[in-house]
Formats: structure tokens, C-alpha cells, sequence
């Protein structure tokens, strides 16, 4: 599946779910009709932060491990190829050690 279409499935998600506490929390006074939709703005905004580093995380953590693969497999050229790609992927499930 692709990165766009997850990160749209978790920010709708996310909307719909800090709707439903929004309108609880205005229901028992804690919020105004009007802070709901602030309420959810800000949720929104700390998943999209969340969901950025996640993946610059992610993204780095694949790029040391397939160095580190390819280093050892002797690969040298600098797009490295599916079975590099691959093993890397094994490396981080932690299936395989590199």
C-alpha cells in the first residue's frame, strides 16, 4: 500500500475519532461547539507531526540498514537492487541479522 494512501486512511481515522471525543467533551461542558473544531484542528495537527517523524525515522533507519547490507554483499552501484532492497526489509522485521 502506498505511504499517501495510509497517511490519508490515518488522518481520516484520526479526524473521526477526535470528532467523536470532541462532541463527548462538549456534551459533559468540558468544551463550546465552538472549541470543537479547534479541538480537532489541533489533534490533527500533533498526528500529521507524529506521522512526519515516524517516517523520516523509518526512512533512515532503511537507508543504514540497506548501506549495511550492501556493504556486505558487495553492492556497490548507488540504487540498490530488489534483492538488496529485500534483505534490508528482512533486516528490520528482524527476521535476519545484516
Amino acid at each position: 500500500m502506498q505511504t499517501d494512501t495510509v497517511l490519508a486512511m490515518v488522518l481520516s481515522l484520526a479526524r473521526q475519532g477526535l470528532t467523536v471525543l470532541g462532541a463527548i467533551l462538549a456534551s459533559h461542558g468540558y468544551l463550546s461547539d465552538s472549541q470543537t473544531s479547534d479541538f480537532v484542528g489541533g489533534g490533527l495537527v500533533l498526528v500529521s507531526i507524529v506521522w512526519g517523524v515516524w517516517a523520516k525515522h523509518t526512512a533512515a533507519k532503511k537507508t543504514q540498514v540497506i548501506e549495511t547490507v550492501a556493504a556486505k554483499t558487495g553492492e556497490t552501484r548507488e540504487i540498490p537492487t530488489p534483492s538488496v532492497e529485500a534483505k534490508a526489509d528482512a533486516v528490520i522485521a528482524g527476521k535476519t541479522l545484516p
